[in-house]
């Protein structure tokens, strides 16, 4: 599994230097994003996970959200609500336990227009797979058990990928 730190880093190549200049996910990295799980036919696929603070559960359920993508043998990126100031991000971060501080811990603002006009903001969480180039249409939206976030990205893995999870994970 790719970590955050690899994924950040190959969003930031793609990017290009306009991508160092700007501190938030902007279009170009959802663009690059997208482009980056159609390079090749290894590519994995990818959850962008939308989280605030101030929908409480978004953030404290990130840890489980991630560990169920990455069974799936999805990869994990955190963006945060844009328009709360980062001071109230870091002071929430930090009432979270380890395993959500790391989940969200590589999480930057959303400031993509395309993800915002999407209703990326409609509530907390909203989730998007993205897979061979293209992002699912129909995100996941809200804070559910486990087994709901499995059951959601089962549905929008495509073939080739959900058969490879099932054989990597059968008995």
């Amino acid at each position: 599994m790719r970590s955050p730190a690899v994924l950040a880093l190959m969003l930031l190549l793609l990017a290009g230097a306009a991508q160092a200049q700007d501190p938030c996910f902007s279009d170009t990295d959802w663009q690059a994003l997208q482009r980056s799980t159609a390079a090749d036919g290894e590519a994995r696929p990818v959850l962008l996970y939308v989280w605030s603070p101030r929908m409480v559960l978004s953030a404290q359920h990130a840890a489980e959200v991630r560990q169920v993508a990455a069974g799936l043998g999805v990869d994990w990126l955190p963006v945060h609500d844009g328009r709360v100031p980062a001071g109230e991000i870091r002071e929430a971060v930090q009432t979270l336990d380890v395993a959500d501080r790391q989940a969200l811990a590589q999480s930057q603002p959303l400031c993509a227009r395309e993800l915002i006009d999407a209703d990326a903001w409609r509530h907390f969480p909203t989730a998007w797979l993205v897979q061979q180039g293209r992002a699912d249409t129909r995100p996941l939206v809200s804070a559910m058990p486990p087994v709901y976030w499995r059951l959601g990205l089962q549905e929008r893995l495509l073939p080739v990928t959900a058969t490879q999870n099932r054989e990597q994970h059968s008995p």
